[in-house]
């Protein structure tokens, strides 16, 4: 993203090419404002074959303020590379503005990426604003990418405001891409607002994609 936007209040990370590990960690309490203000939390970027890794970590009580402020405990972003979250809990954090998705986590996976999250929990995370998709998750993956997301609970987020789907997790799949759950609990979810579809999981395909829920 363009430098000024305000990304990752408390931490902001990008590789090109290189590995970055966040391991046995608490990130808790932070925030950003503005305008694609991504990641209250944190903001973990990879591009060119680099890798990041947050692994037995605690992301708590985040947020982010702002139209398109997306991520309010996390964003992650794979351009060519790979994410992986695992044995981590992202509690409580919410996002405030238009479209901005992603109370708990917002994952873009592009271009022959692949992000894992395994293991790990999402619960009590909250979206308020209209267009504010994944109250929990709000995963796009794109261009012969994959997501899975295996072992796994998605479990009392919510969206608040209109024409904002998927209460636990919006998943939107392209251009050749996967997305996959695999043992994993999806409940207690919920969308308020009018034409909010999806409490526990809205999930949508375009272009030669497959899905997979097991």
């Amino acid at each position: 993203l363009p430098a000024g936007y305000g990304t990752g209040g408390g931490l902001h990370l990008a590789t090109d090419g290189g590995i970055i590990s966040i391991e046995g960690s608490t990130i808790t309490g932070n925030s950003t404002s503005g305008y694609y203000a991504y990641g209250g939390g944190v903001f973990a970027e990879a591009m060119a074959g680099g890798s990041i890794t947050i692994t037995n970590t605690i992301i708590s009580s985040n947020k982010t303020f702002g139209d398109k402020a997306n991520g309010g405990g996390v964003f992650t972003g794979a351009t060519g590379s790979s994410i992986v979250i695992s044995d981590t809990t992202i509690s409580g954090n919410s996002t405030a503005g238009w479209a901005s998705d992603g109370g708990g986590i917002s994952v873009d996976t592009y271009n022959s990426s692949t992000t894992e999250i395994a293991n790990s929990t999402l619960s009590g995370n909250s979206t308020t604003g209209t267009h504010a998709e994944g109250g929990g998750v709000d995963a796009r993956t794109k261009v012969n990418s994959t997501l899975t997301i295996s072992s796994t609970t998605i479990s009392s987020n919510s969206t608040i405001e209109d024409y904002s789907d998927g209460g636990g997790m919006y998943a939107w799949t392209r251009n050749n891409s996967t997305t996959t759950i695999l043992a994993s609990t999806i409940s207690d979810n919920s969308t308020a607002g009018n034409y909010s579809s999806g409490g526990g999981l809205f999930s949508k395909a375009y272009q030669n994609n497959g899905g997979v829920l097991e």
